[in-house]
């Protein structure tokens, strides 16, 4: 059984209260969106830009 003072010592101990840890987490996250989003339109950029209208999709 845990006390009083063993339960609020661990209030405010997420990792997301760091300030570091979300902005690293947001940075993220548009990186890999980011990377998605050129991976997709690049190719259908180049493919507009050369005249020539098919979509190959390789994985």
């Amino acid at each position: 059984m845990t006390s009083c003072a063993d339960s609020s010592t661990r209030v405010g101990t997420s990792p997301l209260r760091h300030r570091d840890l979300r902005t690293y987490l947001v940075g993220q996250s548009v990186g890999v969106t980011g990377s998605s989003i050129g991976s997709v339109v690049i190719p259908l950029l180049a493919d507009r830009r050369s005249g020539r209208h098919q979509l190959i999709i390789v994985t």
